[in-house]
């Protein structure tokens, strides 16, 4: 629909300072959008979805009953509260909204964790957070866009709203993503708000800028209903299009919220299990696939190969979805609990055949690879062999042989709940026993167990060295892919030929000399200059982030109870966060003053490193 570049270059008509903040505001969106969870900088978290999780947690702790899960999920909550900057003093998006709710976050904030300790303390709990998030979650994106726009169109320089304008674009994606939508889609909000195109195809009308609900439930009526061309509509949209204004258009990103879902059907291979007569269960119709054959005798030779397994049943999945990617994960989900409760039934066990699916569009069938869902940065580095030169290619230890074999399992694993216990299971197996001389130094009567610190603090001892070699693998794939455009990086065709002609990155330093473009100069700058403060937002963003994976793998343990937006959220960041640990012990195992030490002995002392990284952020009686 709209060609993807590795920076945007918009032009506004008479205001560039505009232009120039929507140029930003884009590029962050982009990044965001393709880091998802990688970094605090690209947290996938909205205020709603962080309250949403939390209710959950209580709720369930509530409900089972056992009063030290209790105790834990009730401090555990409270100090995330405490350590979450969404709820800071200076939360950009609460003072500009809601000032008023602050007396009740620091009232939960206040709170001593030796006096919220029973059933009748977390019920109070729960209802403070429930009071906080009806009133910040109805008109959420609403207040989202007001501030974008407000931001977008104040006489204030970019160099004055940077910040804002890149902590607005991460709560844009992160509330998009959470509601299903693809990534695809999320990278061209900004060209579909800026837009006036209007397709007419045939009888149909398609508008690519947002609408205002009431018009763009005209629009998807009329192409539903198949009705004849509607000029009158189509004369609508058009007026709307050229007299708005500046703030009714970038009110428009509020508008992506109307958009319809849309109806999928997929068939699915069904092996090991044979039928005398086609059933429904569920909603999810089994047929042989003789019976398939014969009911779609024209469309067989489009599939025959998809057909042709033997002792296959079909299971037709109708589900409604943004995407076709979010569709598939969906159906698999819908499809696997029920032939769960079918296999208990017969005593058997079923297989799902989750590499491929049947579609359905244009009465016509197509074959897909299922894909598990992954999505993958489209810009690769041509090498990176300055990097693999320096991961020495040790014989793995039984210990770290283990390790790869759960990652390699829960990546491929197309059930995401599954994957999610995998991965937890992972860090189980990751970190050693603790020594109580080490533990006694993490923040105690926290709610929060030694594992999760440990996989903090491991994560904190590589931080700074891993975010410069993201951002230095990003931003050489911003110069290689900018050849055409090098003045608007404020350089010279020659000078990025010169800087990316060797198989290795380009140091920061030497980017930041080179390079002057608003948002690639703000992204070097603040890998360059990472300090204190960088380390502690990395602190609160990984201990929420496991912390959470520790309280979902309990509660879908104990009580058998999942939550799809939880796991999503966990899904967008885990892996590529595991595979981080694991490469980064590997690559400390190849340095010579480390080869004598065992794993758990090497863990301990990275993660003793990690520990002294937040030293100043707490004290030991925290």
């Amino acid at each position: 629909m709209f060609p993807r570049r590795m920076f945007h270059d918009i032009e506004h008509p008479t205001d560039q300072l505009t232009g120039d903040k929507l140029n930003f505001f884009a590029d962050s969106i982009e990044i965001v959008n393709t880091k998802a969870g990688t970094f605090y900088d690209y947290e996938i978290e909205t205020h709603g979805s962080f309250l949403n999780d939390h209710i959950y947690f209580i709720r369930n702790a509530i409900e089972s009953g056992d009063d030290n899960r209790l105790l834990g999920i009730n401090k555990q909550t409270i100090n995330l509260f405490k350590f979450s900057n969404l709820f800071s003093e200076d939360d950009l998006f609460i003072n500009s909204f809601f000032k008023d709710v602050f007396k009740v976050i620091n009232g939960i904030k206040k709170i001593e964790l030796h006096k919220i300790n029973t059933k009748k303390d977390a019920t109070w709990l729960l209802g403070e957070l429930n009071v906080i998030k009806d009133r910040l979650t109805p008109s959420y994106i609403e207040n989202l866009a007001t501030l974008i726009s407000t931001l977008l169109r104040c006489s204030h320089t970019l160099s004055y709203h940077r910040d804002d304008l890149n902590y607005s674009s991460k709560l844009l994606v992160s509330y998009y993503f959470l509601s299903g939508f693809p990534k695809t889609e999320i990278n061209n909000f900004v060209a579909r708000v800026l837009t006036m195109k209007v397709e007419v195809q045939g009888e149909r009308i398609y508008c690519q800028s947002p609408l205002p609900e009431l018009l763009y439930k005209r629009m998807i009526e009329h192409n539903r209903n198949n009705c004849l061309f509607n000029k009158k509509l189509h004369d609508d949209i058009n007026y709307y299009l050229k007299s708005r204004t500046l703030n009714e258009q970038y009110i428009g990103f509020s508008y992506f919220a109307h958009c319809a879902k849309h109806e999928y059907t997929f068939w699915f291979r069904i092996s090991s299990f044979a039928m005398q007569e086609d059933i429904e269960v569920d909603g999810i119709e089994l047929l042989n696939v003789s019976s398939f054959k014969k009911r779609y005798p024209d469309s067989i030779k489009y599939v025959e190969d998809f057909l042709s397994i033997h002792r296959s049943v079909l299971a037709k999945v109708v589900t409604s979805a943004y995407s076709q990617d979010e569709a598939v994960f969906k159906s698999l989900d819908k499809l696997r609990e029920t032939i769960d409760g079918l296999g208990d039934y017969i005593n058997g066990r079923i297989s799902i055949d989750d590499s491929q699916y049947l579609g359905t569009g244009f009465d016509e069938f197509y074959v897909n690879e299922t894909g598990g869902g992954v999505f993958f940065d489209k810009y690769s580095i041509r090498t990176m062999k300055n990097r693999r030169a320096r991961v020495k290619k040790n014989r793995l230890s039984n210990k770290t042989k283990k390790l790869e074999e759960i990652l390699f399992q829960a990546k491929g694993e197309t059930d995401k709940f599954n994957s999610t216990a995998l991965y937890s299971k992972f860090c189980d197996n990751l970190i050693p026993v603790i020594p109580k001389t080490l533990s006694g130094r993490f923040p105690n009567k926290i709610g929060i167990s030694s594992k999760v610190f440990g996989m903090v603090f491991l994560l904190l001892a590589i931080e700074k060295k891993s975010f410069k070699f993201s951002t230095e693998y990003w931003a050489f794939n911003v110069m290689v892919n900018s050849f055409d455009r090098s003045d608007k990086l404020g350089t010279t065709e020659a000078v990025l030929r010169g800087m990316t002609d060797a198989d290795i990155l380009v140091p920061l330093e030497k980017i930041n000399q080179e390079i002057n473009h608003a948002h690639t100069s703000y992204r070097v700058r603040k890998a360059l200059y990472f300090n204190k403060k960088s380390y502690y937002k990395s602190f609160q963003y990984y201990l929420r982030v496991f912390a959470i994976l520790n309280s979902s793998r309990n509660v879908g343990e104990h009580m058998n109870n999942k939550d799809e937006l939880i796991n999503r959220k966990i899904q967008t960041s885990i892996h590529g966060l595991l595979k981080r640990v694991f490469d980064g012990l590997l690559f400390e195992r190849g340095r010579v003053k480390y080869q004598s030490l065992t794993d758990d002995e090497l863990i301990i002392i990275l993660i003793e490193k990690g520990l002294e990284k937040t030293s100043s952020f707490f004290s030991p009686k925290s």
